[in-house]
């Protein structure tokens, strides 16, 4: 498994800051529709390709102390607001181990 620290994966995501993410999706091989259902994990898959992380779908943290999470927003009254909302739960050490 590939060690990334924090600061590494902001400094490698700030490269791509203004890309589109649909572009960037097809060019790592990471499927965005598959028989018109979209992937609903694409964005954070290329997120996490593009920090240098490896992808996971445990509970365990993507970096040293951390986990990449992405959020979508829209314009709602010409502000930016979450398309769904996200919890954000504490990791327990315990299930890390099983």
């Amino acid at each position: 498994m590939k060690i990334v620290t924090r600061t590494t994966a902001i400094n490698n995501l700030k490269k791509h800051v203004g890309q589109d993410l649909r572009k960037l999706a097809l060019k790592n091989g990471i499927t965005t529709y598959e028989t018109g259902k979209q992937n609903k994990g694409w964005k954070g898959l290329v997120l996490e390709k593009l920090a240098g992380l490896d992808t996971n779908v445990s509970k365990a943290p993507n970096g040293l102390s951390y986990e990449l999470k992405s959020v979508s927003f829209h314009n709602v009254k010409n502000e930016l607001t979450p398309k769904e909302t996200m919890a954000i739960t504490m990791i327990n050490p315990e299930e890390l181990k099983k």
